[in-house]
């Protein structure tokens, strides 16, 4: 069995590998409803976490090239937001984006099961499709409990096998056949792309999520599914 270290690095080359196609494949993918999962969480953000006032301190985790950033900075502003990531190739996309719409968002080279932050340093943490890359997902949920502050809130969209056989059936086949077409023809990497939807059809989630959530002390709940349960919006809080 490959140690942690190596599932990290694994992962790392291959996030640097598909970095320059990536948004593009994103789109494509998700016929660009994954701009709507982004704004669905946004929502959820505005409504529940704005107690914390102007100047509210945000980390998002596994970043990528930042468009989850990028869209709490349009949407809420005054939000001083850090985002970070493991692969650094990511985040100089990221950089780019935000200097293009200019958006000033710290940018940092981090791995979520080890962050770099004092405890307690932030208000909210998010996370948009990053977290089933990480080899041990119950410690980056510890950590962001760590780097939390109490009352502090946290929000995830991740992608999980539906719970309808139907569904899970047809998106199977999508997963495993168009998935790899596109990355091919798009980003001319078809192993990437299997690999990331290989994570998909395997990934805790629901309420057996929420429960993994739960146990690292963040009391958290499924807020929302998309794309036929396909798709799952995670909303906790930090008591304590």
């Amino acid at each position: 069995m490959e140690s942690l270290t190596d599932q990290k690095a694994k992962v790392d080359v291959l996030f640097d590998r598909i970095h320059a196609r990536y948004d593009l494949l994103n789109h494509l993918m998700s016929a660009g409803l994954d701009r709507r999962w982004r704004r669905r969480l946004v929502r959820l953000f505005k409504q529940r976490c704005m107690n914390h006032g102007q100047g509210a301190t945000v980390l998002d985790i596994a970043t990528g090239t930042g468009d989850l950033a990028l869209l709490l900075s349009r949407k809420v502003p005054g939000l001083r937001i850090t985002g970070s990531d493991i692969s650094m190739k990511m985040l100089e996309r990221a950089r780019r984006k935000f200097d293009r719409y200019q958006r000033t968002i710290q940018l940092m080279e981090a791995d979520a099961m080890q962050l770099p932050f004092d405890g307690e340093s932030f208000d909210a943490v998010t996370v948009a499709f990053g977290i089933r890359n990480v080899p041990d997902p119950a410690k980056a949920f510890s950590e962001i409990r760590r780097v939390l502050k109490p009352g502090g809130c946290f929000y995830m969209l991740e992608f999980g096998p539906s719970q309808s056989r139907l569904i899970a059936g047809f998106m199977r086949i999508y997963f495993r056949t168009v998935i790899p077409f596109l990355a091919n023809r798009v980003a001319g990497d078809r192993e990437a792309y299997q690999y990331l939807t290989r994570t998909i059809e395997s990934f805790p989630c629901g309420e057996v999520m929420a429960g993994i959530i739960w146990k690292a002390g963040l009391h958290t709940r499924v807020a929302a599914t998309m794309a036929g349960g396909n798709v799952y919006l995670y909303e906790g809080v930090k008591k304590g």
